[in-house]
């Protein structure tokens, strides 16, 4: 899950799921300031296991639990 804050109702927010070679179904969405928690997918890449979603590039941190958004934002599937 993620959580969205921003300082305005208005504030919109691209979330970019980069599957490094996987499927999410879903490549960005536009996400609303102050939509509430949201359930990220979880990507298919054949027999490779999802090790989780990782921030900016494929060696950065794994997002785990809850992340607050607060700008244009990509994550990138972290595959084994």
């Amino acid at each position: 899950n993620f959580t969205i804050i921003s300082s305005t109702d208005t504030t919109q927010f691209i979330l970019t799921l980069d599957a490094n070679g996987g499927n999410t179904g879903i490549n960005s969405s536009l996400v609303a300031a102050n939509a509430g928690a949201q359930t990220l997918p979880t990507p298919s890449n054949g027999s490779l296991a999802f090790q989780g979603w990782a921030l900016g590039d494929v060696n950065g941190a794994l997002v785990s639990g809850s992340y607050t958004l607060t700008g244009d934002t990509v994550l990138v599937a972290k595959w084994a």
